[in-house]
């Protein structure tokens, strides 16, 4: 019985993406608020390195765990970009898998871009941002976020062919890097870490 209602309750599913900070108070009550409504949460937090972990541990670790969010992002129900800061390479291309996955979209009001962000990270989500529904979510209300949510379905981005392949080429070569990084620093001598 507990296993079945359990697998009931996590059949929704949403990740986060952003900017998140383990201290950020709004962001722990949207999490409270989208548990309380039976979604299951994955989120992201920043790498907090310890004081014990070696460079090739944290680069393992960095890899894998972008490796899960991705996973996290192709089981989701929809897809919350928590934009409190501004959107890099890392939290756009995780906005374009989503779109990829045809995840609906729900971002904490208009995007800032990076300085440096890839253009066609900025470009394809800007093109696309008249599908994502952009809220205050620190602001909503519990019944106001459950109507919300009720309205979320699959999204048509309308994505060509030729757009499918530079999204899926780019996320290709964003999980080669961080392999590729792991890989150079599991071959430095020991020493050296």
């Amino acid at each position: 019985m507990y296993i079945k209602q359990m697998e009931l309750s996590m059949s929704v599913a949403t990740q986060i993406s952003g900017n998140i900070q383990p201290n950020n108070n709004a962001f722990k009550g949207l999490v409270a608020m989208l548990t309380q409504l039976g979604i299951y949460v994955e989120h992201s937090p920043k790498n907090k390195p310890s004081f014990y972990d070696t460079e090739l541990q944290l680069a393992w670790q960095h890899y894998n765990n972008q490796l899960a969010i991705y996973e996290s992002i192709a089981q989701s129900t929809f897809h919350v970009v928590y934009n409190d800061g501004p959107i890099d390479d890392e939290i756009g291309s995780q906005v374009l898998y989503a779109i990829l996955k045809s995840r609906p979209i729900v971002m904490t009001g208009a995007p800032i871009f990076s300085e440096d962000i890839n253009p066609f990270v900025r470009e394809t989500i800007v093109e696309h941002l008249h599908h994502f529904h952009s809220v205050l979510l620190p602001e909503l209300e519990l019944g106001e976020l459950d109507n919300l949510l009720k309205q979320l379905k699959t999204t048509d981005y309308h994505l060509s062919n030729s757009k499918r392949i530079l999204i899926h080429a780019h996320v290709k070569v964003y999980f080669r890097d961080l392999l590729q990084i792991a890989k150079e620093v599991q071959a430095l001598p020991e020493s050296s870490l």
